[in-house]
């Protein structure tokens, strides 16, 4: 419980905080072909595409954190027993039996 409690987000926080920090000191560039020399040279993204590229990470951040934080400060209540939705083969009847058999059969 320890590690998809509290090691997971960690790990998933640095790793999307480092990324950007990398983003923000290295800027994004790509190769570009240059007519006059003959060669690829390396060109940086333009402003505009970096502004894309932080709004659609912020569109994907943003839900995971209102969702934390309307269900830390208890504003949204949800009543799910994850053993509810459980499948058991044990509650069969006997009509769910004989399909269950069919099928076992066919497999073979």
């Amino acid at each position: 419980q320890i590690t998809w409690r509290f090691l997971a987000p960690l790990i998933m926080f640095t790793i999307l905080t480092s990324s950007i920090a990398f983003r923000i000191i290295e800027k994004p560039s790509y190769h570009a072909w240059d007519a006059d020399t003959g060669q690829t040279k390396e060109t940086q993204y333009p402003g505009w595409v970096l502004i894309i590229a932080v709004l659609m990470i912020t569109a994907s951040v943003i839900p995971i954190l209102i969702v934390f934080l309307l269900r830390r400060f208890q504003c949204l209540k949800y009543d799910l027993d994850i053993h509810q939705g459980a499948i058991r083969r044990i509650d069969t009847t006997v009509s769910t039996k004989e399909m269950m058999a069919d099928i076992d059969q066919e497999e073979f």
